[in-house]
């Protein structure tokens, strides 16, 4: 079967929840500040969802704590979520921890999604595109999925993780 077959599953049943982990973007949240207004990365996640079919999405925001990071993941899990998306802290700085919070929640990685990312991150921004960990698993019925929060990243991002939401929830509802 080729893998365009698998693409065309349909997904404007998917519920999907963003979070954006950014210290800066949650104080300004906390703060009753226009957190949306400064995130770029989250409004174009949005925007490729729509363009997919998803319609069913929120947006939030959090800091770079593992605990706040597992606590939002483990919630969404709970209500059911299909797609979790985390977008920023997937680098190699200390507060960047996006990775560790996902590693320990999830049941089963798909691998091929980071490496994919960084793959084509590496064609466009040479060796720098491999210090990324991008990353994608799965628990229960809830695919969870950690990418960079740069613009240019978060759109290769959902541009190799899209085509394949509806076949790999379909697989995991079964």
């Amino acid at each position: 079967m080729a893998w365009q077959e698998h693409s065309s599953d349909p997904l404007e049943n998917i519920v999907c929840s963003v979070t954006v982990v950014s210290d800066s973007l949650f104080q300004m949240q906390e703060m009753n500040e226009d957190s949306e207004e400064k995130d770029k990365s989250g409004r174009i996640a949005l925007e490729k969802m729509v363009d997919y079919g998803i319609m069913k999405t929120n947006i939030d925001y959090l800091p770079d704590e593992v605990s706040a990071l597992k606590a939002k993941i483990e919630s969404e899990i709970t209500l059911n979520t299909d797609l979790i998306i985390l977008i920023g802290g997937t680098g190699l700085a200390k507060r960047d921890v996006t990775f560790e919070a996902i590693s320990s929640v999830i049941e089963k990685e798909i691998p091929g999604f980071g490496e994919e990312f960084r793959r084509q991150s590496y064609q466009q921004v040479g060796p720098f595109g491999l210090m990324s960990r991008a990353v994608a698993g799965i628990k229960k019925t809830s695919i969870i999925v950690g990418i960079p929060g740069s613009p240019k990243a978060t759109e290769l991002a959902m541009d190799i993780l899209l085509p394949m939401v509806g076949h790999v929830s379909q697989l995991l509802r079964k």
